[in-house]
């Protein structure tokens, strides 16, 4: 009888046991909770009957219900505590004669160390990279026909030297949450170096910790990074990379490669989510250069786009091979990296092995992007703007958006970043360039009133100064050749004057085309754009054009890309995320609705309810922009969809004029007989500038510095405004002056009205 007891008593301490892991382990599963309490009071009531359980086993009772009672706070993970009180109730058990019940007692204060942490899972992962190893020294064996599908080996290779090691190497865990598995679709500063981690960041790490999910380190394509991290993570672990495919794949890139008689072998593959890395080394007096020659070969022999870069981060040659199935990655993926590294550091897609890329826009500072059509170069440009919106404020960065096409960048109107509407016109694209140049011409007159070198420092110490910090300002341009053929010249200036200038002031520029050839990318904007970023291209001598190299003809489109940040020598293989238009429309959604609630005073919730309802009926733009058809009457339309909703007196077609008027801080000005007026007011020195050039009979920006004792950028913006007002010429040449053209009587009536 007493056995029983003993027998029943330890069976319900050890449900107690495992309830009281399950609990830690299987977070949200409510029902084990309730299951253990009933069992701890169970045995609670029952133990004065089980004599031999109270005496054996004592506090023990109490662990589940110490535990129950810590889970809701979660002070520290059981197995701190657990496994030590285990251990020293064992030892005791053996020192009291009870030495069977003590050695069970210390065998389980093991498992919680096995299964909540990962030792066995260290254990299991060396274990199977030991048995591949063994495979691969197996698989060098001699054969038969060896030299029938690879290379000569050792003795051919290197005069009887044994050929270099094989390492074996971790492929990263490519995270497949929310990820298509075959390809359907249509369509951080360095985090190693100097990367900036919010405490948001740090929640996010720990609770994809918790969940059981792989945090992937991006990188920000610099070369010390790249190349550490291709030697210590690519490679090929278990029996994923030594598939039919790989291993098909790997004979006949060597059997046409020995075809031209090119002698090597192929050290090192890594697989990819989108392709496979072949890495391959030739044998001594093969030259590199025989090699990527027969790229085109390749491409015949595996029936892919397969592309050669020579060399390597590690010296050795490698060979892109598409994967039979392609994985699609989504701005979902991207979100956790938002809040890595600064205002600026934005993540655009992940590298060939999976790991996510940050582009630092602070570093670039500009970037030209060239693509054919159907490349992804719109969901590239897409990405960025929504990585920028959703990291940063209106507060810290500011846009301006040029979309000759009206299709894509304007999606983005409305979000209060905007400094005035998305320019849709080349007329309203040569306004909004000239106001950036205007816009730089005051920010350097800030920075130097406080002696500062650049916008950060120029922050640190304007609060000191009463004076209020600058935000980043970003211009993107989706179609730059548009420009180009319709106002080549007044494009030139402006791009070449903010892309040599700017970068001190935090602007940059962020600059498309869909035709990049020498016609579109002039010479003097290309050289002061030092980062590129090139999707596929037509041909080889548009990839020439964009990087200085070929590769991008060879790319598979649909967001495939070479990367060639400011500081690298050659250029870095992503793979963009798709951003799909109901994830645009949800961030900037978000960001009407806060802006309106601000200016209106009403509730956020139902503002945003009225954003929506509005964008469905198409005629939310409408409160935004009076350049557009029938604006009147869709400006009605608003008016009664607000009265629906909001049900106050904002919605009056009165109080939206209002609004349309002041939404953004800058608007564009009608165009006149002289081919439009300057942007917000003139320069109060215009009259006395006016005086000047009447009276020396000429016009230029050095005289006005020296009559009226003024910078220089406030001089040319004067210059500028006088010739849109028709006052002087257009500059005729280098060593030619300017010519007044009109009175100052008639330049006065001008301007009144």
């Amino acid at each position: 009888m007493e056995l029983i007891k003993l027998v029943l008593g330890l069976v319900l301490w050890s449900g107690l046991y495992v309830l009281t892991l399950l609990s830690g382990r299987k977070k949200g599963y409510r029902l084990v909770v309730p299951l253990a309490v009933a069992l701890a009071v169970l045995s609670y009531l029952l133990s004065p009957f089980f004599a031999p359980m109270r005496s054996v086993f004592g506090l023990t009772l109490l662990i589940p219900a110490l535990w129950l009672l810590l889970v809701p706070f979660k002070p520290i993970p059981e197995y701190y505590w657990i496994s030590p009180f285990l251990l020293l109730f064992g030892l005791k058990l053996i020192l009291s004669s009870e030495p069977l019940l003590g050695f069970l007692s210390v065998a389980l204060s093991l498992v919680p160390l096995l299964f909540n942490t990962d030792i066995l899972k260290r254990l299991l992962e060396h274990h199977r990279v030991a048995k591949h190893q063994e495979r691969i020294e197996f698989s060098r064996s001699p054969q038969k026909d060896a030299d029938k599908v690879s290379l000569e080996r050792s003795s051919d290779f290197t005069g009887g030297n044994s050929p270099p090691s094989e390492p074996v190497l971790r492929p990263p865990t490519v995270s497949t949450e929310d990820v298509e598995e075959t390809y359907e679709i249509e369509s951080e500063s360095s985090p190693h170096s100097h990367t900036v981690v919010t405490e948001g960041m740090k929640e996010t790490t720990e609770e994809a910790k918790v969940n059981g999910e792989t945090e992937q380190v991006p990188f920000d394509g610099s070369e010390e990074v790249q190349d550490g991290a291709h030697d210590n993570e690519s490679g090929s672990a278990g029996g994923d990379l030594e598939d039919e495919e790989v291993e098909r794949t790997k004979r006949a890139i060597l059997s046409k490669l020995m075809e031209f008689g090119i002698k090597g072998e192929i050290v090192r593959v890594t697989k990819g989510p989108v392709l496979t890395l072949y890495e391959f080394v030739p044998a001594p007096g093969v030259k590199a250069s025989s090699v990527a020659s027969r790229e085109d070969d390749l491409y015949i022999s595996l029936k892919k786009p397969v592309r050669v870069v020579v060399p390597l981060p590690n010296g050795n040659i490698g060979i892109e091979v598409p994967n039979d199935r392609r994985k699609i990655f989504t701005f979902k993926d991207a979100q956790r990296y938002l809040k890595r590294g600064g205002p600026l550091d934005i993540p655009i897609g992940v590298d060939v092995f999976g790991r996510p890329f940050i582009f630092n826009l602070q570093k670039a500072p500009h970037v030209l992007i060239g693509g054919a059509t159907g490349s992804g170069k719109s969901v590239l440009l897409t990405t960025m703007v929504l990585s920028l919106i959703k990291k940063n404020t209106p507060e810290t960065l500011r846009l301006v958006l040029i979309d000759p096409k009206m299709v894509e960048l304007s999606s983005f109107e409305g979000i209060p970043h905007l400094i005035l509407p998305v320019a849709k016109t080349v007329s309203q694209a040569v306004q909004s360039l000239n106001l950036v140049v205007q816009l730089m011409g005051e920010r350097y007159a800030l920075l130097s009133s406080v002696g500062a070198r650049n916008i950060e420092a120029y922050n640190r110490k304007a609060p000191k100064s009463g004076l209020d910090t600058l935000p980043y300002l970003v211009v993107v341009i989706d179609e730059l050749a548009d420009l180009m053929m319709l106002s080549p010249k007044d494009t030139i200036e402006a791009i070449q004057r903010v892309a040599q200038l700017a970068r001190a002031v935090g602007i940059h520029m962020v600059v498309a085309t869909q035709r990049p050839s020498v016609d579109v990318i002039k010479p003097v904007i290309k050289a002061n754009f030092p980062s590129r970023i090139a999707l596929r291209v037509a041909s080889r001598f548009d990839s020439r054009t964009i990087l200085d190299r070929d590769g991008a003809e060879r790319l598979l489109g649909k967001g495939d890309m070479l990367v060639l940040p400011a500081d690298r020598h050659t250029p870095l293989r992503v793979h963009g995320y798709y951003t799909s238009p109901e994830e645009v429309r949800s961030g900037v959604f978000a960001w009407i609705a806060y802006r309106l609630s601000k200016m209106w005073k009403t509730p956020y919730i139902k503002t945003e309810e009225f954003v929506k309802l509005a964008a469905d009926e198409g005629v939310l733009t409408a409160l935004f922009r009076d350049d557009e058809v029938a604006h009147d009457k869709r400006l009605e339309r608003l008016s009664n969809v607000c009265s629906q909703v909001l049900k106050t007196s904002v919605c009056s077609k009165e109080n939206l004029i209002d609004t349309l008027k002041t939404y953004y801080p800058h608007r564009y000005e009608e165009k006149g007989e002289e081919g439009g007026v300057p942007f917000g007011k003139l320069d109060p020195l215009i009259v006395k500038a006016a005086e000047v050039f009447v009276q020396e009979g000429y016009a230029s920006t050095s005289l006005l510095q020296r009559r009226l004792g003024i910078g220089y950028p406030r001089a040319a913006k004067i210059v500028d405004q006088l010739e849109r007002l028709g006052f002087i010429s257009k500059t005729e040449g280098k060593s030619r002056p300017r010519r007044v053209l009109m009175s100052l009587e008639e330049l006065q009536e001008r301007l009144r009205r």
